[in-house]
């Protein structure tokens, strides 16, 4: 059986600004179900996916998309990663709707608990 809870400990991050702060309080009775989207869409792709294909994929803002995806990259046990090009020290990229080259995402293994 699947685990609905993640094991995040702290609600939206913001800078110490008032409108930074507004913004986190803003969403935070939100945080925990903006944060298993995300972490389910990337779990549905192989292949990973980068923050601009989790926008188009969940129709979300780059701020939103992109603070979810740091959410669930940098808590402890991670539960998603960036994995290193094999045989270059550089982590993998794709190009965006843009052009330009954008880290991918992959779900870890405790990714794949939730």
């Amino acid at each position: 059986m699947k685990n609905n809870k993640l094991n995040i400990d702290h609600g939206p991050l913001f800078n110490n600004t008032e409108t930074s702060e507004e913004a986190a309080n803003s969403v935070n009775n939100k945080i925990d179900s903006m944060r298993l989207k995300v972490l389910r869409c990337v779990k549905e792709h192989i292949n990973g996916l980068t923050c601009d294909q989790v926008e188009e994929i969940l129709n979300m803002k780059h701020q939103t998309a992109s603070a979810r995806l740091y959410d669930l990259s940098k808590c402890t046990p991670p539960y998603l990663v960036h994995r290193l090009e094999e045989g270059k020290n550089t982590f993998e990229t794709r190009l965006t709707r843009s052009g330009r080259k954008a880290r991918i995402y992959y779900v870890t293994d405790l990714g794949r608990s939730i």
